[in-house]
Parts: C-alpha cells; sequence; structure tokens
C-alpha cells in the first residue's frame, strides 16, 4: 500500500505503515488503505523520546481557586493559558518566544525560516533541548537539529545525513536512524553530542532504519524493508545484533522499551509484539489490531494506532497479554502520527493541513483538544509539563501544556 502525502514543498510516502524515499515534497491525502505510523518510548521517542512514567503534579491546575473562563489557576493566581508565556497552554509550560493560542512555536523571531523536513521528520526531548531529525537527503537539507525546551535559537547539531528519521537523546548524545536509500541496505545509526561535533558509527548496512529507543546501556532499532529489530551498546565496544524480526516489508515500524522487552508493531502482520530485549526466544503477540502504527507503553499496558481506510483507532492492552484483542480507547480520529503516555493521560495528534493535538486519559476518557490549526502535527514527545511535536507542514516546532 502506498500513501503520498502533500504539503506543498515536502513529499511523504507512507508504504504499509511508514516508509519514505524519493524526494521529500510532501503530498497528505488520507490513505485510501490501511496506513499508519509516529513514536514514544520508555525511555526514548519515536523517533525517541521517554514515555515519562508517572505524572507531575506542577502542570495541573490549582483547584482551590476559582478562575473565569479562559483563565486557569495557576500558583494560587488566575493566568490566561492562551498568552501566558509562563504557563503557555498549561501550568509551568514555559514559552521564551510568544505564547499564541496556547501554543508555543519554539523558534525566536530572529531565527529565519524553519528548515524543511521531510517524510516522518520526529522529535526527541531531553531536560535541555528538543531535537529533530529532518527525513531528507543529505542533498537537500538531511540533518539534526536542536533548539531549547522554552523556546530560541534553532541549532545545527549535524549536517549531511541521509533521510535522518529516528531520533533519540540521554542529554549527553543524540541517536539517530539515517534511513538511507529507498528500499535499500545502506542505511545507519548514529550519535553525536547533543552540542554538535562528529557522528559516531553505531552500525551500517541497515535496511531502512524507520524507529529508534534507548535505555542506560543500548540503542534499539526496527528497519522498515527487511522488518528486523536490531540492538547495539551505546559506546559500540560489541558489534551490533540482530534481536528479532525479519518477515519482510513493515513487519517491524515502530518500538518501546521497558526493563525486560521490546514492543513493536508488525503493521504487516496486524500485530503488536513483545520481544526479549537480549534476543532469546521468538517474539509474542501481544496484542492484534488492523495494521498499527505508533506505539507507546507505560508501567501498565501498550498502545497504539490503528490507521485503516482513513480512520485512524487508538487501542491498548496488557503488556503482558498474548495475542489479545485490543480493547478501543478513541475512535473516529482522522489520520495521526504522533502517540505518547506518561501512564496517566495519552496524548496524539491528527496529522492534517489544520490538524489537532489532543489529550485524554490512559482509559480514554475526558478528551480534550489542547492545540489546533496545526500544519499537518507528526510525532510527539512529553516531559513533565509540556507536549512536543513538528509540524510537517512548515518544519516548525512547537509545544503547548500536557
Amino acid at each position: 500500500m502506498r500513501m503520498v502525502i502533500g504539503l506543498g514543498s515536502v513529499t511523504l510516502a507512507l508504504l504499509g505503515t511508514v516508509a519514505c524515499g524519493g524526494d521529500d515534497s510532501f503530498n497528505i491525502q488520507p490513505p485510501a488503505t490501511d496506513s499508519g505510523g509516529g513514536p514514544d518510548t520508555l525511555t526514548t521517542d519515536g523517533g525517541g523520546n521517554p514515555d515519562a512514567i508517572g505524572n507531575d503534579s506542577s502542570n495541573i491546575p490549582d483547584s482551590s481557586v476559582t478562575c473565569p473562563q479562559p483563565q486557569i489557576a495557576c500558583n494560587n493566581k488566575c493566568i490566561d493559558p492562551t498568552t501566558d508565556n509562563a504557563n503557555c497552554g498549561g501550568c509551568g509550560s514555559v514559552c521564551n518566544t510568544q505564547c499564541v493560542s496556547g501554543t508555543c512555536p519554539l523558534f525566536g523571531a530572529d531565527a529565519g525560516a524553519p528548515q524543511n523536513v521531510g517524510d516522518f521528520a520526529c522529535v526527541a526531548v531531553d531536560s535541555t533541548n528538543v531535537y529533530w531529525a529532518t527525513g531528507q537527503p543529505s542533498n537537500m537539507g538531511g540533518s539534526v537539529w536542536s533548539v531549547p525546551v522554552n523556546g530560541g535559537a534553532p541549532k545545527q547539531v549535524i549536517g549531511a545525513q541521509d533521510r535522518p528519521h529516528a531520533i533519540a537523546s540521554d542529554g549527553t548524545f543524540v541517536y539517530f536512524g539515517n534511513y538511507g536509500t529507498f528500499n535499500g541496505s545502506n542505511g545507519t545509526i548514529q550519535k553525536v553530542p547533543i552540542a554538535g561535533g562528529n557522528a559516531i558509527q553505531l552500525a551500517a548496512a541497515q535496511n531502512a532504519p524507520m524507529d529508534i529507543a534507548i535505555d542506560a546501556t543500548n540503542v534499539y532499532w526496527t528497519n522498515a524493508f527487511d522488518g528486523t529489530i536490531w540492538t547495539v551498546d551505546k559506546a559500540a565496544n560489541t558489534a551490533p545484533k540482530k534481536i528479532g524480526g525479519g518477515g519482510g516489508n513493515f513487519h517491524a515500524t515502530k518500538l518501546r522499551v521497558d526493563a525486560s522487552n521490546v514492543y513493536y508493531t508488525d503493521s504487516a502482520g496486524n500485530v503488536v509484539n513483545r520481544l526479549l530485549k537480549n534476543g532469546q526466544g521468538n517474539a509474542q503477540p501481544v496484542m492484534n489490531v488492523p495494521s498499527p502504527g505508533a506505539v507507546a507503553i507505560d508501567g501498565t499496558n501498550v498502545y497504539t494506532m490503528s490507521n485503516k481506510n482513513g480512520v485512524t483507532t487508538i487501542f491498548n492492552s496488557l503488556l503482558t497479554a498474548n495475542n489479545a484483542n485490543g480493547t478501543q480507547l478513541v475512535t473516529n480520529l482522522s489520520f495521526s502520527l504522533g502517540l505518547e503516555t506518561d501512564g496517566t493521560n495519552l496524548w496524539w495528534s491528527q496529522t492534517t493541513k489544520t490538524g489537532t493535538i489532543n489529550r485524554s486519559t490512559i482509559a480514554g476518557s475526558n478528551q480534550a483538544t489542547l492545540a489546533s490549526n496545526q500544519n499537518f502535527p507528526g510525532c510527539l514527545a512529553v516531559d513533565a509539563t509540556s507536549v512536543y511535536w513538528i509540524n510537517l507542514g512548515g518544519g516548525m516546532v512547537v509545544k503547548t501544556g500536557k
């Protein structure tokens, strides 16, 4: 299956669930057939951001103070989250640029035009910066960038990369996957200091790295075009190791990790699988859902988005489940690429020309729209106070309160 996403200056191709290649002049249209995608993780995001476990009360409005709409109470004071730079979109979500309608574009006014982004440009966040990989070929701006979490001047971390997609940060290094030639075997896994410098290659000859996750010692990734899952230690003291998969195109797309397991979406096989991080044994089916794309985990559950026939549905099951039919949480959504959780709430993007960022509880209740009129918002990242995303149309990185 192939879907082309058109955004004027960029081309995004989806094969099965997610794919890229060709040039990056997008054309987003609702999928005529099954499609999916999107990022997140317990230690990194779909690119590679941490799924936080637990919740931070600093961004929860005070219940003891009553304020007129649209104001909310933060620290026992009424503030307007649609314009307050100290509480943009929610308590504690700081914006050093200009809070507009509760959203904070992270590039300062003197930063110039955002970089063009392409196929599944994705974001990651640590305590200091937001990072994104442009998804472009090396001759069209393939690069990795950063901007302070509260906004400021974007900085190129490294350039001359070949369709960098998946991305993660541990606060010392940025880890990313170069997708390489369409359906080729020249993809790479790299790391680079967060302040920039020379890249260190962790793995070569990879077949279209699509998503990446990290823990304290290792890097994990999926290869979209042969359906394999790999790992290597962060210091590259050992050779990369294939730990599972191999079923072919889109039998491994998105992944997350916890202390013992890798959870990954097999979009072609209509299942979310569980695999031991050390590669011992075979993958076990956790949840059966049509064309799973984005995946997120907390300490109890795994969540995924099923993008089928132009309609997106969010499902979940227990991490320990075996061959479960996913429980439907949220449905009738537009095509979506982003999903995150912190164990209390879910956040997702609706990837359209007038897209939205949304939130619900992990049970799917209390649904709310946090940001509107976003230009094809893609994958998400969350921290204690804010949710971050990149607009695939235009390349702006944005945040709002959780």
